[in-house]
């Protein structure tokens, strides 16, 4: 891994100029194009047949291609060596151009804060794959960057120059990501993308996190998440969000004083009433009594 991006990364970045950067124009969103027979289908790897959406910026590095892009209804051929910046909200897949013709992309997943990067391909015979995923380091990538990627405008063509001085940051922190993470294979990329999911639940249940918010930041569509972790862990991660919320319920109800309500709100529930019948499926009493018999 860490030698492909020596040599072969870094020189596409060092080729890349002013008409290798697509960006999507400024438009309202458009309806949902109709895959015809034969022609580019939406990457599996997602699941949906349709175009998605996302929070953040993403930064996709063509690698091998050319690809098929399709931003806001919109298709277009990409060749290799290409950026193609998605500022937020931008409907898009990518896709093959033919059956036999294959590609690899490498994706900058800007989430604030934890970017990450993701290698995605499409190979003849095999179909889509996630070849690799890793944190990168923030702290390698320098504050003017981070600025640059937090005042993107949709349909706001960034510089050449500019994006260049971006990806070699970029490039740096990706380094240091293949070199903590070694060559993983296939089921460690799975494993890795469970685990950081069940941890953005976990981290966040305080804020009604939803399994459609822990997609969101793996870059996963919430069916192919979903697969991935009843396929790892043996149940889906729906349960498991219901299991988490449950057991921080019953730690603050055992640990401290907070109103049912308090317990409710920071253990991920959206009503206390909710909470409170929820609580009383899985433990047989509401929460009150539950506090009041573990006190005795």
């Amino acid at each position: 891994m860490k030698q492909w991006l020596q040599h072969d990364l870094v020189n596409l970045i060092a080729g890349l100029d002013a008409s290798a950067i697509v960006i999507p124009s400024a438009a309202g969103t458009a309806a949902r194009p109709r895959l015809t027979h034969g022609g580019p289908v939406p990457i599996p790897f997602y699941f949906e047949p349709s175009p998605h959406a996302h929070e953040h910026v993403e930064i996709a590095l063509v690698l091998e291609g050319p690809v098929f892009v399709d931003m806001e209804g919109k298709g277009r051929r990409v060749s290799k060596g290409s950026v193609v910046i998605l500022p937020p909200q931008v409907r898009h897949y990518d896709s093959y151009l033919a059956k036999d013709a294959g590609y690899s992309i490498l994706w900058y997943i800007m989430w604030p804060g934890k970017p990450r990067a993701n290698l995605s391909r499409y190979v003849p015979g095999k179909g889509f794959q996630l070849a690799w995923v890793a944190d990168i380091t923030p702290e390698r990538i320098a504050d003017d960057d981070w600025a640059f990627v937090s005042t993107f405008h949709r349909g706001r063509k960034p510089s050449a120059g500019r994006t260049r001085e971006l990806l070699f940051a970029l490039y740096a922190a990706t380094l240091e990501a293949a070199r903590r993470s070694g060559n993983m294979k296939r089921t460690d990329v799975a494993r890795k993308v469970v685990r950081d999911a069940v941890e953005f639940l976990h981290e966040h249940l305080c804020e009604a996190p939803t399994v459609e918010m822990a997609a969101e930041y793996v870059g996963l569509s919430s069916t192919y998440l979903t697969t991935l972790v009843r396929k790892e862990l043996g149940q889906p991660l729906h349960d498991i969000l219901a299991e988490m919320r449950l057991e921080r319920a019953r730690k603050l109800l055992l640990e401290s004083t907070l109103s049912i309500k308090e317990v409710a709100h920071l253990s991920g529930f959206s009503t206390g009433d909710y909470f409170s019948r929820i609580f009383r499926r899985a433990t047989g009493m509401p929460p009150r009594r539950f506090r009041e018999k573990s006190s005795l």
